[in-house]
């Protein structure tokens, strides 16, 4: 006879969204969430990073419908990294889950969350994006960091993609990852690599989407090169020596390949975007065989692509979409 403790939702999770003046984007977000969240009495912190807007405003009006809606403000803004840090050592439950205020969720799979959480008491969750559809990776119980990084690294560079234990959120060696550009996939696989054992699991659960504003710059084709090349390759191989080199190796270069980042149509956009140049392809050339594996010739082709070119295939592309038929 199982003979645990049922725990009540309401102080079992917290959900925290870091932002910084983006109160349209908040405003969708509360009006998404907010329903969802009601049936179990989630704890929802808005952790503005000292935004110009009005964010603080409307986070008071939406806590008349909501009264465990509480908003933290910082006093001068600390930067993105900090301001996640803030936002997950805010959380006094069991588990935090930082919501990216571009994010929105799937109610439907709530119940699976609340089950396995107070059930198995994982150290981390991680949960399936729905246009990511990874139908390929079954759901699974990890014990082995390696197995982790090789399958699903990759993924996990989406913010709202893991739920936070204490335990994680205690030893996590923020300080170290600060300015990589993944500090909450630093913070994750550090801890664990220091763990004689753990268990992460993974859903297979579609629980967040994106929202239909437009998008921010997190995949600015200007900065694809710095971030999903030099930064993402020196944060892989960074971590920690008891991780494999396959497992590094193999999760560096498989961002590439499902985000085709590093396909023609986007180098394109890098090329018209100013992020693809020679002195940038010299910049990060160390780096392709990782990120990019046999696709050096190709983005040193892209390197030189005519800009004259790119604007007419671009404005081509869009005529079409348009219209339905080429320009010429």
């Amino acid at each position: 006879m199982d003979n645990k403790p049922v725990i009540d939702p309401s102080e079992l999770l917290t959900l925290c969204m870091p932002t910084y003046n983006r109160v349209v984007n908040v405003c969708e977000a509360l009006e998404d969430i907010i329903p969802k969240i009601k049936p179990y009495n989630f704890r929802l912190v808005v952790v503005d990073n000292c935004s110009p807007d009005n964010t603080r405003k409307v986070v008071e009006a939406y806590q008349g419908l909501y009264d465990r809606l509480e908003y933290f403000g910082q006093d001068e803004n600390k930067g993105y990294d900090i301001n996640f840090e803030t936002a997950l050592k805010l959380a006094k439950t069991p588990y935090c889950w930082v919501i990216g205020d571009g994010n929105r969720l799937q109610a439907q799979n709530f119940p699976a969350i609340v089950k396995t959480l107070s059930e198995q008491m994982p150290d981390i969750y991680i949960v399936d994006e729905v246009h990511r559809a990874l139908s390929s990776f079954p759901p699974k119980v990890y014990t082995d960091a390696s197995d982790l990084l090789h399958d699903l690294g990759w993924h996990m560079t989406l913010l709202s993609s893991t739920i936070f234990s204490q335990k994680i959120i205690r030893m996590g060696n923020f300080e170290k990852y600060r300015n990589t550009h993944f500090l909450h996939l630093g913070v994750v696989f550090d801890s664990l690599a220091r763990l004689d054992k753990f268990t992460a699991v993974w859903s297979g659960l579609d629980l967040i989407h994106g929202s239909m504003l437009p998008k921010g710059n997190s995949w600015n084709p200007g900065r694809v090169m710095e971030i999903f090349g030099g930064a993402w390759t020196e944060l892989i191989l960074s971590l920690p020596d008891n991780l494999s080199m396959e497992a590094k190796r193999y999760c560096i270069a498989f961002h590439g390949r499902k985000t085709r980042l590093f396909g023609k149509r986007h180098l394109k956009k890098q090329r018209a975007a100013g992020g693809l140049n020679y002195s940038i392809y010299k910049k990060y050339e160390k780096y392709i065989p990782y990120f990019a594996p046999g696709k050096r010739l190709r983005i040193l082709i892209y390197s030189f692509y005519p800009n004259f070119l790119n604007r007419y295939y671009w404005r081509n592309k869009r005529y079409i979409r348009k219209t339905g038929k080429p320009l010429f």
